[in-house]
């Protein structure tokens, strides 16, 4: 659905029946439109599977932040026709860490995105990381238009943000159908496509999100004072991803499922 140049998206499943679709380059499933072009404009290009599900996510990046976000966790399964493997881009505590919580800095790990996609564009990648992040790029630097889900999720979020420090957060009072840019976000992006993770664990992006956690609105610490006590003195901080062989194992259907599928 498109209104002149912007996307419109009444909600996440505004379909309630799928149609079945073909195609013989591949297919490209997001929960954004703009994702799923993005991702299509990849294999258009020549790009592997990986190629296209990093430029799908990048640009769910920027326009469904909350539901991804790149400072996140990615976890993956690939099958590359030789073998199947279990990609788990966890990030680690940080060291300085010793509450949990479900909101505020204490709920936060290490980025194990930014991880993730280097191993698995180091591996199955065929296009640069430059093409794979310009269209999430752009978007980000030129903006997009806010769907009026997105504006419910954001207004019904906007205490809980200000409650647990993010009383800064760029998304807060952005409403539906509101142009909304990142410019900031797209320099992430586009360090990533110069550095690849670098930019994060070493570079400084890192170290800015660390800060920023350190304390909240009204000065009270969060994990450690200082962001290298939080961030790189965690053992295996730089190595935020591991692959491993995955092992599906079969499960017997019911016999409601069995005539479901009759």
């Amino acid at each position: 659905m498109t209104t002149g140049s912007h996307w419109r998206v009444a909600d996440g499943y505004s379909s309630p029946v799928m149609p079945v679709l073909s195609g013989c380059t591949g297919a490209v499933s997001a929960a954004h439109p703009l994702a799923v072009a993005a991702g299509q404009e990849i294999l258009g290009q020549g790009g592997s599977a990986v190629d296209a599900a990093i430029a799908a996510q990048a640009v769910l990046c920027v326009v469904s932040p909350d539901a991804c976000g790149i400072g996140g966790d990615l976890f993956a399964i690939i099958d590359d026709s030789q073998s199947v493997k279990a990609i788990s881009g966890a990030g680690a505590a940080p060291a300085s860490g010793h509450d949990c919580a479900i909101d505020g800095a204490n709920s936060i790990t290490v980025p194990g995105l930014p991880g993730a996609w280097s191993v698995m564009h180091d591996r199955w990648g065929v296009l640069p990381l430059e093409a794979c992040l310009k269209r999430a790029t752009l978007i980000a630097q030129n903006g997009f238009e806010v769907s009026a889900c997105l504006g419910r999720t954001l207004a019904g979020h906007d205490e809980r943000l200000r409650q647990n420090g993010s009383a800064a957060c760029p998304w807060r009072h952005v409403k539906a159908g509101e142009k909304h840019v990142q410019p900031q976000l797209a320099e992430v992006l586009r360090a990533f496509a110069r550095t690849g993770p670098a930019c994060f664990y070493t570079d400084g992006v890192d170290g800015l999100h660390a800060t920023s956690m350190c304390h909240d609105e009204v000065g009270r610490p969060f994990r450690g004072d200082r962001p290298d006590e939080s961030y790189h003195n965690r053992p295996g901080y730089r190595q935020v991803c591991f692959s491993s062989a995955w092992h599906g194992r079969k499960r017997k259907m019911s016999a409601q499922e069995e005539t479901r599928a009759e």
